[in-house]
């Protein structure tokens, strides 16, 4: 599914988010400290593509941006794209090296967890609060310590961009009704759920807190009109979602590249 595949390039995104659509490459900054939140996605280069990445690269640039990330997918082209970047200096982000465009589009298996889990959606600041902490241990390795400080900065903001847009969801899942694990989702007007990051709390892993809320996901996308979800699923996401009925449609190529 080609929203799997470009799922940067279909979200909606908040108030305050600049993105750009330039027909061969839609162009997104967040806002947010981090090299994650500043994308290129949906890439349709030309045969000669060096102009349009000096391009891409000057936009980021123009925004104060020192790095932002490629998303390519099987669609992307030219055809060695991801050889050109990487000549140019662009790497994986080695947190998270490989990820892969999921799809799923019927009713999650179900998993013995339902008595274990409660899922809540995420509707106060400091359930925001909650959430983007566990974010900051699931995905430390992405972030630089000075990066999760600019972005604790901005929760207060962040959190009014999030209540005021009824399409973005968070979600915290409580074992024992301690939190022990968030998780992000996008509802889209081309009929699915896009689903950001998930992060579970080292100590509570193995007890059904990623598939509880791979399910309220889905309860939640149904009750919007989404009978699908699309994702881009890490190395360590990707052999639960498979297990939940997830389908495999496309390898996806993230490179961090700096605007220098």
């Amino acid at each position: 599914m080609q929203v799997a595949e470009d799922l940067h390039a279909f979200a909606p995104v908040a108030k305050g988010v600049r993105r750009e659509d330039w027909g061969e490459v839609v162009l997104v900054d967040q806002g947010v400290p981090a090299a994650l939140f500043a994308t290129a996605s949906r890439v349709r280069f030309g045969p000669d593509p060096e102009d349009s990445i000096r391009r891409v690269r000057g936009w980021f640039a123009g925004r104060g941006r020192a790095a932002f990330t490629w998303y390519l997918g099987p669609s992307s082209t030219p055809g060695d794209l991801e050889e050109r970047l990487r000549a140019h200096g662009a790497a994986e982000d080695p947190a998270e090296p490989e990820h892969t465009a999921m799809v799923l589009d019927r009713p999650p298996l179900e998993a013995s967890y339902r008595d274990r889990v409660r899922v809540r959606l995420v509707e106060t600041f400091e359930d925001y609060c909650l959430a983007a902490d566990i974010f900051d241990v699931g995905f430390g390795g992405s972030f630089t310590a000075e990066e999760v400080t600019a972005m604790r900065a901005q929760r207060a903001d962040k959190y009014v961009e999030y209540a005021g847009d009824a399409r973005l969801r968070r979600y915290l899942a409580l074992v024992d009704e301690v939190p022990v694990a968030a998780a992000s989702g996008v509802v889209t007007d081309v009929g699915v759920m896009l689903l950001g990051g998930g992060a579970t709390l080292p100590q509570a892993r193995g007890r059904g807190a990623y598939r509880a809320l791979v399910q309220a996901r889905w309860d939640d996308a149904i009750s919007q009109g989404c009978p699908a979800l699309v994702t881009q699923a890490s190395e360590m996401s990707r052999p639960i979602l498979a297990s939940m009925g997830f389908v495999a449609v496309g390898r996806i190529v993230e490179l961090l590249d700096s605007t220098s």
